[in-house]
């Protein structure tokens, strides 16, 4: 069977994502996005084995995101901002070797980076900002500005004041009018260098 994408982008759709909805095996694409679905995202999502782009941002999605999302191998993209999910990241988003972008922005998610996120070869984007708890890193080793486990990234957009304050230079990264990242690189050098 040919992999299918489903597009429900902007319908003024509602209430729960049924259970089944969210592990269907054939789909490679899955775009809830800027609706009104609540719920939870279902544990049933780790049957959902060909999924490489999952967008459900701008929508009232409730609930941990679940351990079982580190089973989709194929992920590239999840974009899950402006929703109200809360609880810790899972430690099996380390798991997602295919992940280039992490977009949870604005939710209510706490806890800590899953350790070895590091380790995420082609993460290049990690969208955590306006976070209405807090998200921490542990404290690297050497004084960096930036947390080890994020210093990897090339676009960082998780610099609001909420994100781990006490270890990160919060300066580094700002928006300027047209909401653009820009950034000072004397930032993101090592203070035992400077």
């Amino acid at each position: 069977m040919p992999k299918l994408r489903v597009r429900l982008l902007n319908n003024k759709l509602s209430g729960e994502v049924p259970a089944a909805f969210w592990g269907l095996p054939h789909v490679s694409l899955l775009e809830l996005a800027e609706n009104a679905f609540s719920g939870s995202i279902s544990k049933t999502i780790s049957g959902a084995s060909n999924l490489s782009l999952l967008f459900i941002s701008d929508n009232q999605f409730t609930g941990n995101i679940p351990e079982e999302i580190g089973s989709l191998g194929n992920l590239v993209e999840f974009s899950g901002g402006y929703n109200l999910l809360s609880g810790s990241l899972p430690a099996t988003l380390v798991k997602l070797s295919e992940l280039s972008t992490l977009d949870l922005h604005n939710n209510k998610l706490s806890g800590e980076l899953p350790s070895g996120i590091q380790s995420m070869k082609k993460l290049s984007e990690l969208k955590l900002s306006w976070l209405q708890r807090q998200i921490r890193t542990q404290r690297p080793p050497s004084s960096s500005l930036l947390p080890a486990a994020v210093a990897p990234l090339t676009f960082f957009t998780s610099f609001s004041p909420n994100f781990c304050p006490s270890e990160v230079a919060v300066a580094a990264v700002a928006y300027n009018d047209d909401f653009k990242i820009t950034t000072t690189a004397a930032t993101f050098n090592n203070s035992d260098e400077q």
